[in-house]
């Protein structure tokens, strides 16, 4: 995941990042769908990733991100804690804001739903 990370912050300034996520997002996601399982270190190399790969609108633009993948980071950033992930959080919360305003209320309603587990659990 910390390769594809460097790929993305790299390619995002050549525009090359449309063809790195048409490869790698599939696997980002379905890593991404393990949550809790995965370790600090993971988390935050993911969302770095995510992050980076969608400074591409054409990425984030990507049907791909509706429903699980959008909860799933969404998770993700909620269960973000410890020393080394506050920026993975930030990036994280910036990257659900761009995919809301992005894909509008489909997006934030499973944004919003995951939000709600995350507070009253």
């Amino acid at each position: 995941i910390g390769i594809i990370w460097n790929l993305a912050l790299s390619s995002s300034s050549q525009g090359g990042n449309r063809q790195l996520a048409d490869v790698v997002l599939p696997g980002l996601f379905k890593v991404a769908e393990e949550g809790s399982a995965l370790d600090e270190v993971t988390r935050t190399r993911l969302l770095t990733a995510l992050f980076h790969l969608t400074k591409d609108q054409a990425v984030l633009a990507d049907e791909r991100w509706l429903g699980p993948p959008t909860t799933s980071v969404a998770k993700l950033v909620g269960r973000c804690e410890g020393h080394d992930c506050g920026e993975a959080q930030r990036f994280g919360t910036q990257l659900l804001e761009h995919l809301i305003h992005t894909h509008g209320g489909e997006c934030a309603l499973l944004v919003i739903q995951e939000v709600w587990q995350l507070i009253t659990t």
